[in-house]
């Protein structure tokens, strides 16, 4: 037997879009890519994929069955991984809120000063040229 995650990635292959309609009600559209074999299959795993679907957090009810929450190492909070190309994910870039987040200095690890050949051209050991010797830096995260 298939699992729900397996059926779900067919419909959407096939263009369906699968959601909650309510407790126990799927709404499955367009109903018409739909191949007669597959009917029986989707209603014997129904209260499978009413659990994968209703597991997903809201936000995500956009996203097709690879798309999966991740928690975010530095923030602790969750974030999305949307796999577009796999033609479920319906998440959109413009979607994708950025933000600037200060991160210790990579070239440094946050010491200040560097021996490198960069960094000691006034002195042995001269401030980070990458941070300007304040160990952090500013990337742009999703």
């Amino acid at each position: 037997m298939e699992t729900a995650t397996e059926i779900i990635e067919t419909l959407t292959q096939l263009g369906v879009t699968v959601k909650v309609a309510g407790p126990d009600r799927l709404r499955i559209e367009p109903a018409s890519r739909i191949p007669p074999e597959l009917i029986p299959r989707i209603k014997e795993a129904k209260p499978d994929i009413l659990r994968v679907l209703q597991g997903r957090p809201s936000s995500s009810l956009d996203c097709g069955a690879s798309c999966y929450e991740v928690t975010h190492p530095e923030t602790g909070k969750p974030a999305k991984i949307h796999r577009p190309w796999d033609g479920g994910c319906r998440a959109r870039p413009e979607e994708l809120t950025t933000r600037q987040v200060e991160r210790e200095c990579w070239h440094c690890a946050g010491a200040k000063k560097c021996r490198c050949v960069s960094c000691a051209l006034v002195d042995e050991s001269g401030p980070c040229a990458a941070c300007g010797g304040s160990g952090k830096t500013v990337a742009w995260v999703h």
